[in-house]
């Protein structure tokens, strides 16, 4: 049997910081049992006296000192007595407001979740380089954190409440759970910095207020699953989003129109990654429209924000409307059967006013095909169609016109002199434009014009 005494965590608490208030004493007793220490008149989170937002109501009675957290997170033998449910406080202002401005977790190795609920934080939280079990601050308020390169095993919730005064600093954070803000409140100069952060599950961000003012900086931060809704998507110009990766969308809109407003809120110029992401994860889910929809809005944004010459602004332009960047090839089909359509009502009109002539005389017209304006227009705008009719009818430019008869009247309507030569010109622009619009339509096609 052992003479060691047996450690009194309450007595050594007592040595190292003097008397302690009423819930300093009751946290103390729960983290030696795994239990919440409940600090205010009740338990309910949702009763009016454990709203952190009435704090200044509370008696002293109700503080946990910031450096008595810490000291049951890193003093070597304290931590050894906190159980593994770790430390849960229900209704406490943390940190003495005269004194303490810093909860301060730096570099700190804690092996028990920290759960805060309904505190009113006094101290801000750093917990930069840190590395946690698990961390809940639901429905409290605090000043403000630093977690920069901290690394949690399991979630970050800030949720059901919860509110900041100052900044959330998470980059380069490592979240082996979920990050969940849902219900969170920002305050005007409030910025959520989640750079290089990594989320191995979900991040939520939802039930925020409509048209919060906080800036979310997601800069090359990766999560597995991306859940919010609309009415929590900052707004213009405080959301970035350059090389965020997100594997699926889950709660929240998944239809191209919707994500596409979803950009938007981006700062204005042009970062092609989040488009290709989003491309990415909508053809992932089978919407492969919706994707096509993505990459279309890619290049407007590029020919409207991006650093392009006047030449290449002409380029995009043409690819836009003749096969929409190459991401709707058919779209040249219309544009073929319009000038397709054209040509027939130009032919036909030479044709009546007798300046489309046979070009072989010396033949008899018997041995001729009969003129026909649609598969003329269409044999000479499609290349290496061969109808064996373009070969053997050319508009004369030296033809006199025949005047023709003015629709619903019996008087005719005298041709201008120059209709042979101009429809001639029109016939070589015509086969030109064939040549240009079949071109684009095997491009798209093939996929030669396309950037993935």
């Amino acid at each position: 049997m052992s003479d060691q005494p047996t450690y009194d965590l309450l007595a050594a608490a007592r040595a190292e910081f003097g008397a302690l208030s009423a819930s300093e004493e009751r946290v103390l007793r729960a983290v030696i049992k795994g239990d919440v220490a409940y600090c205010g008149p009740c338990e309910r989170t949702d009763d009016p006296a454990n709203d952190p937002a009435k704090a200044a109501e509370w008696g002293k009675d109700r503080t946990v000192r910031a450096r008595l957290i810490r000291w049951l997170c890193v003093d070597g033998e304290a931590s050894k007595h906190v159980d593994p449910a770790g430390i849960q406080i229900h209704g406490a202002r943390i940190g003495d407001p005269l004194v303490e401005k810093i909860l301060d977790l730096n570099a700190s190795t804690i092996a028990f979740p920290l759960a805060f609920t309904s505190c009113k934080f006094e101290a801000a939280l750093n917990l930069m380089a840190g590395r946690l079990h698990w961390l809940d601050l639901t429905a409290c308020h605090i000043p403000g954190m630093r977690g920069d390169g901290v690394t949690v095993r399991g979630p970050i919730l800030l949720r059901g409440g919860f509110s900041v005064d100052g900044d959330l600093f998470l980059g380069g954070a490592e979240i082996g759970g979920q990050l969940d803000l849902s219900g969170a409140r920002f305050n005007q100069a409030s910025n959520l910095i989640l750079q290089n952060t990594t989320v191995k599950q979900a991040f939520f961000w939802r039930d925020l207020a409509r048209d919060s003012p906080v800036k979310l900086d997601l800069r090359r931060a990766s999560v597995g699953q991306l859940s919010d809704d609309e009415q929590s998507w900052p707004q213009k110009g405080n959301l970035v989003l350059d090389s965020f990766v997100y594997e699926r969308i889950g709660e929240g809109p998944t239809d191209a129109k919707k994500r596409l407003e979803w950009l938007g809120r981006q700062p204005d110029g042009f970062v092609p990654q989040p488009y290709r992401q989003l491309a990415k994860v909508l053809r992932d889910a089978g919407d492969d429209a919706g994707a096509r929809e993505v990459l279309i809005a890619m290049e407007d944004a590029r020919l409207s924000h991006g650093s392009l010459g006047v030449a290449q602004k002409a380029v995009r332009w043409i690819l836009r409307l003749t096969v929409g960047y190459g991401y709707k090839p058919l779209r040249a089909l219309w544009w073929i059967a319009l000038f397709v359509f054209i040509g027939t009502l130009i032919f036909s009109w030479g044709k009546n006013s007798n300046v489309i002539m046979q070009v072989d005389e010396k033949r008899p017209p018997a041995a001729f095909q009969s003129f026909n304006p649609f598969i003329y227009s269409l044999e000479n705008f499609v290349p290496l169609v061969n109808l064996r009719m373009a070969a053997h009818w050319m508009p004369d430019a030296n033809a006199a016109p025949t005047p023709l008869l003015i629709p619903f009247s019996d008087q005719l309507a005298p041709a201008p002199r120059w209709l042979g030569s101009y429809i001639r010109w029109y016939l070589w622009l015509h086969i030109l434009l064939g040549w240009f619009f079949t071109a684009m339509l095997l491009a798209g096609v093939t996929g030669l014009v396309r950037r993935e």
